[in-house]
């Protein structure tokens, strides 16, 4: 392609702006934009290369010898294209408002390599030169040029073979268009007012030839150098550079302030430079975008201008949170000016002379802003560390910058102005002023106004105490403090930046006016000897203002006999009431606790044999035989042979001599034994039994008691003890036996197990024959109810029934489990403790479980015929509060039973069904 281009229009607008005020946030720049093209007119250039075209491009069909274009397609006449009048100059058509040209737009076409023409909407319906009205169709959008027969050049609304044209060019016969389905056709100009397609035998080159001209795509526009300015409050004026281009003449050019408030002067405009001088009036920042605007004829064009006017320099500082934007907005950073309130200074250099301090808008840390190794008024060094003080209000020019998370100045800063505090005062009261002793001073609400040293005229700054709570550095401080408890102070003094002030206060001393013993005991059911538990009992505490600490006093907190006394030290039986009395902080307190119960030890502790208890013989210098004894406790000995001495100083003991306990406490099992001396060389044997004593112990003992071995503590669970001596003449000190009581566990393991029975028998539930159709399993055991007495924690007992194969006989607790998830094959009886009948108020029906001094329980367990030899298994158990304790198991079947009852002598007969025929089942 030959490069043709209008005629490009440099214009350079300078612009000098000194601009006021203005906010923190620069608008952006706006993107130069054409001012759209009225439809036909514009620039199109000669096409000479294909590779020019791409499928998007929009083109004209030209003759050029004789000027005329392709405008519309003819409907009256054989089809043809009709023409528009055009100028060729210089390889350049120039459309104008009045061209009546169709504009095409260059599609892929239906084969590779070829192209389509599309119409537009916008093109004419009229042609210029050629036809009538309504004589001619318009070549729009949807519509292609297209071959049909013959010369004809016609529309298509689809694209075919028809409609795709293939393009090469000679300098000779111009753009040479060839119809895919018939390469033979090409669109052609002929007979001087039409295009159409022709053979190549019959076109005559002179003056027909077709060309393309491509439009021209680079449009007017305007940009500016820079894109975006930024004005300090009081800083120097600043100029724009503007470029127009792509416009066909000299440009003419207008400005104007399109957003914000407009902060400039425009009444010195003179040629290409406009000068911006800052309006007098000016007391808000102003930010906006200014607009430069280049026009010729018909051709415009603009190129805004951000503005940005803003704070940072000397006449306006940044604020802290200001400074902190501006970094995050990237404007502004170089120079700036920030004020604000030191609350640290951190770190002196001693051989650069530089402080690092920090500073915020209000004195806080929250929001702070690092001055990084700052210098002093005009880079001046600094002397101490004392030279920046928390509380000083400064104005410090630098580069903002951030380093990690912290916003800074970079090294090197310079100190402008600094202003000391001279004194504080209370603005503001803090909401809370009237207190009771031991309150503690609030702040909340607190606002303490800071007046400088900067006379005649001081500044002043208020400090909220809501701001400053919990800061590290450059904090209030009270005294007394927060946490200080009042006790008739009239003021506190308030401490801020190194200066004092007061604040006056009202403090109520409190006093106790009463004290009242309240609640109850918590426990009220004791045993003989029992300390008693005061857990429940507390002191209601009155006071005459507010509700301090302690309100209440629990009595365990305080000494008995020292701050209270009771009627009795201790529980005795019988005892249904205590009374309480004592003092507290001078006021006297007491209380009559009822409802109180106390039983007799099920034990006692400890059983004491004395020498001078009357463990003796018949006399003091014979030989006992069989004698019993009675000590204190009232427990009932039996001993064989033993004798005293003549100066009754110790029991004596012969070879065959012992002695054994008849009975021992009720649910108690033995702890230890023990003697305060024996003869040296000299031993006594121990022996522990489950069952009483009734002549001399037998076979080895569990321990020997001797001089050097005077105690022996019982590891198993024994009811009854037995001592027998080794040696004639051996002599004993006092004789001490101790009990404790068993645990539940062991009480049943000692008492049901030995006297429980866990049996299985046949049952008929109709009273007949027993027949496989009516068999049941009978498991049940006996229960001495009189062995209940003293276990507390009981709560029932009951028998578990399985076949063998749900689980073996060592995991006896998860068979227990499966029976309550009720798994199938695994059943239960239970009886809780509280239902068990009592043989003076049974009825007739729960007799049934009661034979004799025994509880009965059972259970029933119906065997499907299908499982008359499978085996089942049987466990008793007890449950308690905190445990699970099997007792005995068995093992049975329903053949097993008939086989036992006719090994027993019972036959029911050889039917199908009889005990004979289960016998045999359980024998094969």
């Amino acid at each position: 392609m030959r490069k043709i281009f209008t005629k490009l229009i440099g214009v350079t607008l300078g612009l000098a702006m000194a601009v006021g005020v203005g906010v923190g946030v620069a608008a952006n720049n706006r993107a130069a934009t054409k001012l759209d093209a009225v439809p036909y007119s514009g620039t199109y250039e000669l096409v000479d290369d294909v590779s020019d075209l791409t499928a998007g491009d929009t083109v004209i069909m030209v003759n050029t010898a004789g000027a005329k274009a392709l405008s519309t397609i003819s409907t009256t006449n054989t089809k043809y294209g009709y023409l528009g009048n055009v100028t060729v100059s210089n390889g350049t058509v120039t459309l104008s408002e009045s061209s009546v040209v169709a504009e095409l737009t260059l599609r892929a076409g239906n084969s590779e390599g070829s192209f389509a023409f599309e119409g537009s909407a916008d093109n004419p319906t009229t042609s210029s030169s050629n036809g009538t009205a309504g004589s001619n169709t318009k070549i729009a959008n949807g519509k292609y040029l297209t071959w049909t027969s013959g010369n004809s050049l016609n529309l298509a609304t689809s694209l075919n073979n028809n409609c795709s044209w293939t393009l090469s060019y000679s300098a000779q016969e111009g753009m040479i268009i060839s119809n895919v389905a018939t390469s033979a056709r090409h669109i052609r100009f002929g007979n001087g007012d039409r295009f159409a397609t022709y053979q190549p035998t019959n076109d005559v080159y002179t003056g027909t030839g077709v060309n393309l001209f491509k439009k021209n795509t680079n449009t007017p526009s305007v940009s500016t150098t820079p894109t975006s300015l930024f004005f300090r409050i009081g800083g120097s004026s600043q100029s724009i550079t503007a470029d127009a281009s792509n416009f066909s003449g000299a440009v003419s050019y207008s400005w104007a302030f399109q957003s914000g408030t407009d902060c400039v002067d425009l009444s010195s405009n003179s040629g290409v430079t406009i000068s911006m001088t800052p309006k007098n009036s000016i007391v808000a920042l102003s930010t906006g975008v200014y607009r430069v605007t280049a026009s010729y004829s018909s051709e415009s064009a603009f190129a805004d201008v951000s503005v940005t006017v803003d704070k940072g320099g000397s006449a306006c500082p940044y604020t802290v949170a200001e400074a902190r934007a501006a970094y995050d907005e990237d404007r502004g950073l170089e120079n700036a000016y920030v004020k604000g309130v030191v609350y640290r200074a951190q770190t002196f250099n001693d051989s650069e002379k530089w402080i690092t301090y920090w500073i915020s808008d209000n004195g806080s840390e929250t929001v702070p802003f690092e001055i990084y190794k700052g210098k002093g008024v005009g880079g001046a060094n600094f002397s101490a560390l004392t030279d920046i003080k928390a509380g000083d209000i400064v104005v410090v020019k630098g580069d903002i910058t951030k380093y990690n998370s912290t916003y800074e100045f970079s090294a090197g800063s310079q100190l402008i102005s600094q202003i000391h505090v001279a004194s504080i005062d209370v603005k503001t009261a803090p909401t809370k002023v009237a207190y009771n002793s031991e309150d503690c001073f609030d702040p909340t609400g607190l606002v303490v106004t800071a007046t400088y040293d900067d006379t005649p005229n001081p500044t002043t700054m208020d400090f909220a105490y809501a701001d400053l709570e919990g800061a590290t550095y450059s904090a209030f401080s009270f005294n007394p403090s927060t946490t200080t408890a009042l006790t008739n102070e009239t003021s506190v003094s308030i401490t801020l930046f190194g200066k004092t002030t007061t604040q006056a206060i009202t403090v109520t001393v409190r006093a106790i006016t009463g004290v009242t013993l309240s609640g109850d005991m918590t426990n009220k059911a004791y045993v003989n000897g029992d300390d008693w538990d005061l857990s429940g009992l507390y002191l209601s505490i009155a006071w005459n203002v507010g509700t301090p600490n302690p309100t209440t006093v629990n009595l365990t907190q305080l000494t008995k006999d020292t701050d209270y006394t009771l009627d009795k030290n201790s529980a005795s039986e019988g005892d249904t009431s205590l009374y309480i009395q004592g003092e507290y902080e001078g006021f006297a307190f007491s209380k009559t606790i009822t409802g109180i119960t106390v039983t007799a030890h099920p034990f006692e502790d400890a059983i004491t044999y004395d020498k001078t208890a009357g463990i003796r013989g018949n006399s003091t210098s014979s030989w006992g035989t069989d004698n019993d004894v009675t000590d204190y406790t009232g427990a009932s000995y039996r001993i064989h042979s033993m004798g005293v001495s003549s100066n009754t100083s110790a029991v004596r003991w012969n070879a065959s001599g012992f002695l054994y306990a008849k009975s021992s406490p009720v649910n108690a099992k033995l702890k230890t034994v023990s003697v305060a001396s024996v003869t040296s060389g000299k031993t006594i044997n121990v022996y522990g039994s489950n069952t009483p004593y009734s002549g001399a112990p037998t076979g080895d003992p569990i321990a020997t008691l001797s001089s050097t071995s005077l105690s022996y503590a019982f590891e198993n669970v024994f009811k009854y003890i037995a001592l027998k001596g080794t040696a004639s003449s051996t002599e004993v000190g006092t004789i001490t036996i101790a009990y404790e009581a068993m645990s539940a566990k062991e009480i049943i393991e000692y008492n049901v197990s030995s006297t429980t029975s866990l049996y299985y028998q046949y049952h008929k539930d109709d009273g007949g024959n027993f027949t496989y159709s009516n068999v049941a399993l009978r498991f049940g055991a006996l229960l001495d109810k009189t062995l209940w007495a003293g276990i507390n924690n009981i709560e029932g007992y009951g028998v578990l029934v399985s076949t063998k194969d749900e689980i073996g006989t060592d995991n006896v607790k998860d068979y227990y489990d499966l029976a309550e998830a009720g798994v199938g094959g695994v059943d239960y009886f239970y009886k809780p403790l509280s239902q068990k009948p009592e043989p003076s108020t049974a009825t007739a029906a729960q007799k049934g479980d009661l034979e004799g001094d025994y509880y009965i329980w059972n259970v029933f367990y119906n065997i499907p015929s299908s499982a008359l030899t499978d085996e089942y298994i049987a466990v008793a158990f007890i449950k308690t509060t905190s445990e699970i304790i099997f007792m005995q198991e068995i093992r049975t079947s329903a053949a097993k039973i008939a086989h036992d009852l006719i090994e027993g002598g019972t036959d029911a007969g050889s039917a199908e069904g009889s005990l004979q025929n289960l016998a045999n089942q359980y024998s094969a």
